[in-house]
Formats: C-alpha cells, structure tokens, sequence
C-alpha cells in the first residue's frame, strides 16, 4: 500500500525523487532490471567471500579483506576494454550479452568452489567476475543515459542507482539466512558424535555461538576451543582438527550455495539483455542543448 502512494505521489510531483514514468522506456526498464538482477547475483560475492577466504581456505582476516581487489582490477580493465569497443563500434546490445555471459561463468565458477579451493584458484575466479562486471555495469549506465535527453539525466541516474543499490538492501538479510541455516545444519551433520553430545548439553547462549560462521573462524575464538578441548586429554587436539574440518566444510557448503542462487538471477540478467534495444549513440548532446 504504502509503495503504491509513493509511485502515486511521485507521477504527480514536479521533479520526483523516483519517476515512475521512467519506466514506460523501454530501455530503461531493461537496463534498470539488468542492474537490479547482477546486483543480486554479485551480492554474495562481494559479502561473503571473505568470509569463504578466511574460513575455508585458510588465510588471515587482513588477507581475506583484499580479496575483491583482483575483482575490481579486473573490472578497471573490463570498463577500459568495453568502454574502447563501445566507442569505436556504436554498438552495445552484443557486448552486453557477451558481458553477461561473462559474469554467470564467474559466478559459477565461485558456486564450483570447496574444502580444496585454493587462493589462486579463488583469485582466477574473482578476475574472470570482474571482468563480466567491468563490462557490462559501465555499459548499462552509458546505454539508459544515452536513451534520454541530457535535462533529465539527474532523475534517471538517480532512480537507476536506487534501484540497484535496492536489489542488495532486499537480498541481504535473505542470503544471511540461507548461509546461516545452511552452516547450523551441515555442521550438525559434520560434527564428531561425542561433540556433538558435548554441544547439546552447552548453555543456549553457547550453542548459539556455534552456529554463526563468523564467530567460529575467528582465530581468538578457535584458540579458545583448543584450550577447553585440552582437557579431553590427548584426544582433544585431535577433535579440536576434527571441529575445524566440520566448520571448513560447512561454511563452504553455506557460501557456494550463495554463488549457486547468484547463478539463477545472473542467467536472468542474460535473458534480459536479449531484450535490450539497440540504438545509434548520442555525441556532444550536452554542447547541442547549451
């Protein structure tokens, strides 16, 4: 209701925030859902791959931090090459779709990864999104601007950014459900039996604390467990390995099926690009209007 009065209010207000008209262009609407649907698909790897990094292939949380940089090398290079291309030829419906095939491989690539990835192999992967990314984002800006005159480019830049910035605020907390419930229960599943007795009887509050991956590949918080585990005798080091692999391969199963969902909306970010109408560029409009 309260979304219907807002559109409601904006088609009559002067210079609306969001302009529903926007989207009676089909260029628009296409570039607007392009956005949107990579936002999603992206989502997961922007938020959750360090965490994947740090918790399952071992590095440190400061390593773990700088893996989206060979990302967004990549798309640095991607929007040099597609933005060059675009120039050069006035044409932007096949690099689009070639851009978004590029992507869903990447983020397939990310959802093929486990317990034995190792960080060159992660890096290959993050290269080859930001590639896709590097072409096709830049490009989806560039065609919806080129689809209006210069006058309205503040209205339409506006309501684009919102709208993918909408698709990140929406999946969020969705995909932090999934990655948590997935992690609880393949770490259920993956835990020795006696820890898995030990746990049961722990206050809530504790067992709580082992079903949030960020807390248990803290190195503070496994040290910790090392040390209560001590007490098993010579036993504990070897369960304290055995918890750690349960962790490893539960938090891998969590995040890859992150990138496994991302697969869906980058192939309909594809679909949609089918979709996309092609027309000639626009050159100097600025000085024209002036």
């Amino acid at each position: 209701m309260f979304i219907a009065a807002f559109f409601l209010v904006e088609r009559r207000t002067p210079e609306p925030i969001l302009s529903p008209t926007l989207f009676s262009n089909s260029i628009f609407t296409v570039t607007v859902l392009m956005g949107l649907l990579i936002a999603v698909s992206m989502f997961g790897s922007l938020i959750f791959l360090p965490l994947f990094v740090q918790g399952v292939v071992g590095l440190s949380a400061s390593s773990a931090g700088a893996v989206l940089m060979p990302m967004m090398l990549s798309f640095i290079v991607g929007s040099a090459v597609g933005g060059a291309l675009i120039t050069r030829t006035g044409r932007y419906k096949l690099q689009a779709i070639v851009g978004s095939v590029v992507i869903v491989g990447g983020i397939a690539m990310l959802a093929l990864m486990n317990v034995g990835t190792t960080w060159p192999r992660v890096v290959a992967n993050m290269v080859a999104l930001g590639l896709g990314l590097g072409v096709v984002m830049p490009l989806v800006n560039v065609v919806v601007q080129n689809a209006f005159p210069y006058r309205d480019m503040g209205v339409v830049n506006a309501t684009q950014q919102f709208m993918n910035s909408l698709g990140g605020i929406i999946v969020a907390p969705i995909y932090g459900t999934i990655l948590s419930n997935t992690f609880r229960a393949e770490l259920k599943a993956g835990l020795p039996a006696m820890f898995s007795e030990a746990l049961s009887r722990m206050p809530s509050q504790a067992q709580e604390m082992f079903s949030n991956p960020q807390t248990l590949v803290d190195r503070k918080a496994q040290e910790a467990l090392r040390v209560k585990l001590a007490a098993f005798g010579g036993g504990g080091e070897q369960l304290f390995g055995q918890f750690l692999e349960a962790v490893r391969r539960a938090l891998s199963a969590g995040v890859t099926r992150l990138f496994t969902i991302g697969i869906g909306f980058a192939v309909l970010s594809l679909l949609v690009a089918f979709f996309l109408k092609e027309i000639p560029l626009k050159r100097d409009e600025f000085y024209r209007e002036k």
